[in-house]
């Protein structure tokens, strides 16, 4: 499959089914919107033709309508012959193990995708590419309420549970709903530099770009989910003083519980012992630094609560399988501090 050049105009086919996940398609369509608008911003009219043309299909055409009710109109299937798409885009809903039984459809996939220059899914359309064998031997994302049975009803294909989205080759899959809008924002840095990427990113109010290896649940978002308000204000506290390294003992003695309570009640209400959460919070913290920033690894390890950029060195590897700065670099990132 070949590279477009920087100033071509890709053609995305966005192929959507009834119940499909609005923000699967809708998150990704407003991002490549807004790359065509800051383009033309930018550059003018004269700079060249907007970088994407987006268009919604379903296998009959007409209206459909998705998860929360809202109805879209598509144009039905074209014939794989007249197919001069950049990417097709299957778009994840509530039915798709169902759909994946549709021979139609997956003949459809089989003989289209070869004709497109990559293939993506935003969020379970990954079942569809599985079962038409698109998977095979590729990793691919899936959101973690899916994941096991997507690994099991495709055995061929590399799930990876963790990840926000996997690129393998030309192919792309997207955990599904924000998580699709990560994985667009890395399409529009891979064909129009990361300049405009980040300019999407700032006008759609992200707080930053998520790399595709960041967890779909952060440790962020667990604190949050406590219903003790000690719990959920140790969990806050741990993130906040990562600094200081502290422990198990060390948290559940500030929050006056004995360790061994304090150890059964966080696990219960965060899904992870305390031990794991320090573990998961530091590295999360490190990656977050290490793709945002230019400090030192030596300053990120202190920050994010390893005693020196040799532990941090040491965890990266027994975790990620990588060093800091083989994971920097692969990044390519060039940030100011996040």
């Amino acid at each position: 499959m070949t590279t477009l050049g920087p100033q071509a105009t890709r053609r995305i086919a966005m192929v959507a089914f009834d119940d499909a996940v609005l923000l699967n398609l809708a998150g990704p369509a407003e991002a490549f919107g807004y790359a065509n608008r800051e383009f033309i911003r930018q550059r003018g009219l004269e700079g060249g033709p907007p970088p994407y043309e987006i268009r919604t299909y379903s296998p009959a055409g007409g209206t459909i309508r998705t998860n929360c009710g809202v109805a879209l109109v598509t144009e039905a299937f074209p014939e794989p012959a007249a197919i001069d798409f950049d990417t097709i885009a299957m778009i994840g809903g509530l039915h798709m193990r169902e759909l994946a039984t549709d021979t139609s459809i997956l003949r459809w996939l089989r003989a289209a995708v070869p004709l497109a220059k990559r293939v993506a899914s935003f969020g379970s359309g990954a079942f569809l590419l599985g079962k038409a064998g698109l998977l095979d031997g590729r990793r691919c994302a899936a959101h973690w309420r899916i994941a096991d049975v997507l690994a099991e009803e495709v055995p061929a294909a590399r799930v990876e549970p963790g990840a926000l989205f996997v690129r393998d080759g030309h192919c792309l899959t997207a955990a599904g709903s924000i998580a699709s809008i990560d994985l667009a924002l890395s399409m529009i840095e891979e064909d129009h530099g990361k300049s405009l990427a980040l300019t999407v990113a700032r006008v759609m109010v992200l707080p930053h770009m998520r790399p595709g290896d960041q967890p779909q649940v952060s440790a962020e978002l667990r604190a949050q989910t406590a219903v003790s308000p000690r719990v959920q204000k140790a969990a806050e506290w741990i993130l906040a003083s990562l600094d200081r390294r502290p422990t198990v003992a060390a948290v559940a003695s500030r929050f006056a519980m004995s360790e061994r309570n304090f150890s059964r009640s966080f696990t219960r209400e965060i899904g992870m012992s305390p031990q794991r959460f320090i573990v998961a919070a530091r590295l999360e913290a490190a990656r977050r630094w290490l793709t945002g920033s230019t400090l030192p690894i030596e300053t990120i390890a202190r920050r994010a609560g390893y005693s020196s950029g040799e532990h941090l060195t040491h965890a990266f590897r027994k975790m990620m399988g990588t060093t800091p700065g083989d994971y920097r670099r692969s990044a390519g990132e060039d940030g100011e501090p996040g």
